[in-house]
């Protein structure tokens, strides 16, 4: 662990579990909740920061991560409050690097301006699709044109803070790829999974389908056993998500 002023440099994460819907991909400790609650956390947590920062004397802090769940269901006052319990209670480095995790859907000019003013410095803000109906397949809760608004917000942000970062990724796929892609549960998905479920072992290098909650997936095991019939596992997972398919 490198030093700095004779001290060792210290990352500190602070999980923030609470987000608008639980995502059907997510494995993370996330899950809805009212303001109550999410105001009860933050009081909890910045007791916390304070308890841990005892055992941390020596070191100097260098990186936050506020991580989810979704950060940025946060109010600016209550970003402050924890930021400022890390201030308070550790060696805090002037130029340490402050990432708030954000979620497209839960941003709008006032609020980064506020995280600013709390001392957030860099944003990570994440995107699965550019496509509207894989975005609601994944369960997010905005479209394309929410996250480009989002990011637009965040670029000027980060161009006002003269230290704000926002980081941006891109891929391109690769032509080469044999790539087999269900655009939705159908027969054919149902089928391919019974295969693979049997020990088939396909030749695709990405296998890319509809996301399913554990539902949905205790239909699709009942109906492999045998337990249903075809028709009534469609059945009972038209009427699980009447309105879309995941």
């Amino acid at each position: 662990m490198e030093k700095t002023d004779g001290k060792k440099q210290l990352g500190i994460y602070l999980h923030i579990p609470f987000c608008k819907r639980k995502c059907l991909y997510c494995d993370f400790l996330s899950a809805p909740a009212g303001e109550e609650t999410i105001e009860a956390y933050v009081e909890a947590l910045c007791r916390q920061i304070g308890k841990e920062a005892k055992g941390f004397v020596d070191h100097k802090v260098r990186t936050v991560f506020v991580g989810g769940g979704t950060p940025s269901l946060l109010t600016p006052g209550q970003m402050e409050r924890l930021l400022s319990a890390v201030r308070s209670g550790y060696d805090f480095d002037d130029g340490a690097e402050v990432t708030a995790e954000c979620n497209p859907g839960t941003l709008d000019g006032e609020k980064l301006a506020g995280y600013r003013r709390a001392g957030i410095n860099r944003l990570s803000i994440g995107l699965q699709s550019a496509h509207d109906g894989e975005l609601e397949s994944l369960g997010r809760i905005h479209d394309y044109r929410t996250f480009l608004r989002n990011y637009d917000q965040a670029r000027k942000w980060a161009n006002r803070n003269p230290h704000g970062v926002v980081n941006f990724y891109t891929y391109t796929p690769d032509p080469a790829l044999r790539v087999l892609k269900f655009d939705g549960m159908s027969d054919e998905w149902l089928d391919f999974i019974g295969r693979c479920r049997t020990g088939f072992v396909h030749d695709y290098d990405i296998v890319e389908g509809p996301m399913a909650d554990d539902t949905i997936w205790n239909y699709v095991n009942d109906f492999l056993a045998g337990n249903i019939s075809r028709q009534a596992f469609w059945e009972l997972a038209r009427f699980k998500h009447p309105t879309h398919q995941i």
